[in-house]
């Protein structure tokens, strides 16, 4: 299964339901040439996700992090981490990815296991992201394990839930013994997430209104100056810069999913000029807004 389009929330916190009640996992067979705009936008959930690249390269940010996962070699996202994927390199990338609730690996919240082993790392900001790569002996098991239950889930075979349970358990128990013991939460990095969090839900609920940095500040109760240090350090941008390609994104999935007039389109995502419109929207996906439809 692959997920073609990212839906967030006005929060930025991903929509999409990944597996049942009965098993709260979602499994993905995944390209990026067949995600919209070739990415992984921006988003967070709940659910811890662990990716295995198969071929090609991915990108892997979050707003603390950010590296190269190749062919071969897998990474974690912990739970309500905002992080990004984009391919890396000129190759398509494949991933195997597993997207499940953090109590997959212990039953209820009030399990012993899961208040001993599984809270405490999900709620550290140090383990938001970690590379598990092929050339460390324990990490290259911990792969191999994942990209074996990934197999019997392609195969459909009649345990391949217990398999994949095991192979995600055996990640968490082998990341938990060979990475340095978690020290105290670092307070400051919540708190500017939070912020974040804040920015981004006002940006994400006025996007088609005329919008000034001051605003955003206001919004998430911080300054102009703190406001641009603050995209700028945990998500390589600034305000404005967001929200242009926040907006030229909701711009292209209307233009391929409507036959709305693309003066409308523009000016619904808060483009108040057609010609600069179409200009960063050239910018943006190497096409103008007609050659982008017609292309659908």
């Amino acid at each position: 299964m692959q997920i073609y389009k990212i839906e967030t929330d006005e929060l930025g916190r991903e929509v999409t339901t990944h597996g049942s009640p009965d098993f709260p996992c979602g499994t993905y067979n995944e390209w990026f040439s067949l995600f919209f705009n070739h990415e992984v936008p921006w988003h967070w959930h709940e659910e811890i996700e662990v990716v295995l690249v198969v071929s090609g390269a991915t990108r892997v940010q979050t707003t603390t992090q950010e590296t190269i996962v190749r062919a071969g070699e897998a990474v974690f996202v912990n739970s309500n981490i905002l992080h990004r994927l984009t391919k890396s390199g000129e190759e398509d990338c494949h991933i195997l990815n597993a997207v499940f609730h953090p109590t997959l690996l212990s039953g209820q919240s009030y399990n012993l296991v899961y208040k001993k082993q599984v809270l405490p790392l999900t709620q550290h900001p140090e383990r938001a992201l970690f590379h598990f790569k092929a050339d460390q002996p324990w990490q290259q098991v911990v792969i191999s394990t994942l990209g074996n239950a990934f197999s019997d889930w392609e195969q459909n075979t009649a345990d391949k839930e217990m398999v994949l349970t095991m192979a995600l358990m055996f990640l968490w128990q082998q990341l938990s013994r060979h990475t340095a013991p978690v020290t105290a939460p670092q307070k400051q990095s919540t708190k500017q997430e939070h912020r974040l969090h804040k920015a981004l839900n006002y940006l994400h609920q006025h996007f088609a209104e005329p919008l000034s940095v001051k605003a955003v500040a206001d919004a998430a109760n911080m300054s102009e100056s703190e406001c641009y240090r603050l995209f700028r350090s945990l998500l390589n941008t600034t305000p404005i810069g967001y929200l242009t390609e926040h907006r030229l994104r909701l711009a292209a999935e209307t233009i391929s999913t409507t036959d709305l007039p693309i003066a409308m389109i523009a000016d619904n995502t808060g483009f108040t000029c057609p010609a600069y419109f179409a200009k960063k929207f050239k910018q943006q996906f190497g096409v103008t807004p007609k050659g982008f439809r017609a292309k659908c």
